[in-house]
């Protein structure tokens, strides 16, 4: 089943022994109430913006400004939305939908999502979103499917003392426990057991 696949995937590296599952869910980034009670978490993430039929006219203009300004402001208030636990895949699965004329492959937009996290995502953005966390005890998702964050600000938060979550967000039976380039990326930077998401810390 899904619990062993992920389970022996853990047991083949330095997580070895994970003890327990949690459960929640994942919703969008305008919560504004309470998970229900059987969830242990809840991840945040911003698959849409909320002016979605405003930018129908910017086919083609992947490198729209504002609209990756907006993102990026919908990211903030993600981090200090009091009903939400974990950050979910803030430089992959991007809301690039209303920017595209095509349809495209999944490498594709896993691409355009690298050249994008690359010119708008920068140092300055991260460091913000970053003491955000801090402040408002949030954890960080470490994205399998995508392989984002980019290293350097998974580094960057975890030294900041951000707890981090690990995931695949399979799509599909295949992908369940696609979670190797996640825990390469934190044995690579001596993360331990003790900076992983463990549940909702107590108020």
């Amino acid at each position: 089943g899904y619990t062993e696949t992920i389970q022996q995937k853990l047991k083949d590296n330095t997580f070895s022994g994970y003890p327990f599952l949690l459960t929640g869910i994942e919703t969008g980034p305008w919560m504004r109430e309470g998970a229900p009670e059987f969830c242990e978490f809840v991840i945040g993430s911003v698959h849409y913006l909320p002016h979605y039929p405003r930018y129908r006219s910017i086919k083609k203009d992947l490198y729209n400004e504002d609209y990756w300004e907006e993102y990026k402001a919908a990211v903030l208030a993600l981090a200090a939305n009091p009903f939400v636990d974990i950050l979910g895949h803030l430089e992959g699965y991007l809301p690039l939908t209303p920017l595209l004329d095509r349809p495209t492959s999944f490498d594709e937009r896993r691409e355009m999502e690298r050249e994008v996290a690359k010119k708008y995502f920068d140092t300055l953005f991260w460091e913000k979103l970053i003491r955000r966390m801090v402040a408002k005890r949030k954890t960080l998702e470490i994205h399998g499917m995508s392989q984002t964050p980019r290293p350097q600000y998974i580094k960057m938060a975890v030294e900041a003392g951000v707890t981090v979550s690990i995931g695949s967000d399979a799509h599909q039976l295949i992908d369940i426990g696609r979670i190797d380039w996640c825990l390469e990326v934190l044995e690579f930077y001596g993360v331990g057991k003790a900076q992983l998401f463990t549940g909702r810390p107590p108020k």
